[in-house]
């Protein structure tokens, strides 16, 4: 029951988004003008998303699902802020995190956004790389935290003029620093291994 009303859920956040890109995107001429293929071929290599053991339909995949989530996101009116979009494009992580198992595979998928895109693999690592393509689709450039390091993972990213995290296995994001322990305006606590 509880994986049914998860994939209900996404379905509902990702139909609302489709309602929204389709109405919108031509109204608004949303072209993010900052995002090039060189902009994308720089964060291929900044942040090492694929490796090289996963087949190319794959990372096919991967890639269409970001842009797909970073188009539906940039062309939705309600969502207003940096703040707004960067949270909904973590929210979505989650989503195919909860769809997904935690761990790791042969192909290594669990680091890369097509673990939570394709496979249905994941970790702190490959939900961190895959909202962080979302983002560089939306034209953010982040940093990985922790990255290859066996701590809990999030992106750092500029929002509205300040800087904040991104956490796509939590998702949520905010303004600040993301530190364990802290309480988030909804009153959740986050906890993480360090």
């Amino acid at each position: 029951m509880k994986k049914f009303v998860k994939r209900m859920m996404m379905f509902a956040v990702v139909g609302t988004l489709l309602v929204g890109y389709s109405t919108s995107a031509k109204a608004a001429n949303i072209g993010y003008a900052n995002v090039t293929q060189d902009t994308l071929n720089a964060a291929n290599v900044a942040h090492s998303y694929y490796g090289n053991k996963l087949p190319q339909e794959a990372v096919t995949l991967a890639e269409l699902n970001a842009k797909y989530y970073a188009d539906a996101i940039m062309a939705e009116p309600t969502l207003q802020t940096d703040l707004d979009r960067v949270n909904m494009a973590a929210y979505i992580v989650s989503l195919h995190c909860a769809e997904s198992q935690y761990g790791s595979d042969d192909l290594k998928a669990y680091k890369s956004p097509a673990g939570p895109f394709v496979y249905g693999v994941y970790t702190c690592a490959g939900s961190t790389r895959a909202l962080g393509r979302i983002l560089d689709y939306m034209g953010y450039n982040w940093y990985h935290v922790n990255e290859n390091e066996n701590k809990h993972q999030w992106c750092v990213v500029e929002m509205d003029g300040q800087i904040g995290f991104a956490d796509g296995m939590g998702g949520f994001a905010g303004y600040g620093e993301m530190v364990n322990g802290m309480t988030l305006p909804d009153g959740q606590v986050i906890m993480f291994a360090e």
